[in-house]
């Protein structure tokens, strides 16, 4: 093989190994905010794209839970629930979060994680087949159609 041909297949390897170097970190930093995840949340504030806050005899037995790349979302503990992936991109200023609702429909959202304060604002119902903005900071909104979730992490 001449020098020229082999010197170049050494730099085309070299920087896919730089890629895959500098993905494992990222993919590191998911992993550990996944696991931060895990468990079961209690809902303590719910306002949805009304801009009106839930009453708290309305989400006093709503929950959340999280088993590795899964998300179940409780109304109350009679709910069997509605299991979902979701995905985290950790890289981003505000975190984001990805919630695959079943099929193509998916919400786009940011989160935020504070000890034991989760908060979640995402994109709620349909733009008339348009892409929706994902929230830019955590607030519910009637004109983006955005809603807020803050919950506590259950004790063990």
């Amino acid at each position: 093989m001449p020098i020229c041909k082999m010197l170049l297949s050494v730099a085309v390897l070299a920087s896919f190994s730089v890629v895959f170097a500098a993905d494992a970190p990222k993919e590191d930093a998911v992993k550990e905010e996944v696991k931060k995840l895990q468990g079961k949340w209690q809902v303590t504030a719910f306002i949805d794209s009304s801009e009106e806050a839930a009453p708290a005899a309305e989400i006093e037995n709503m929950t959340f839970e999280f088993k590795e790349d899964r998300l179940t979302m409780r109304k109350d503990k009679d709910d069997p629930g509605r299991e979902m992936k979701y995905k985290l991109d950790v890289s981003k200023k505000l975190k984001a979060i990805d919630i695959n609702m079943g099929g193509t429909e998916a919400s786009e959202g940011i989160y935020k994680l504070d000890g034991e304060v989760l908060t979640i604002c995402v994109i709620a119902g349909g733009r008339n087949g348009k892409a929706a903005a994902r929230p830019a900071e955590f607030k519910a909104s009637k004109r983006d159609i955005y809603t807020l979730f803050v919950l506590k992490k259950f004790k063990s």
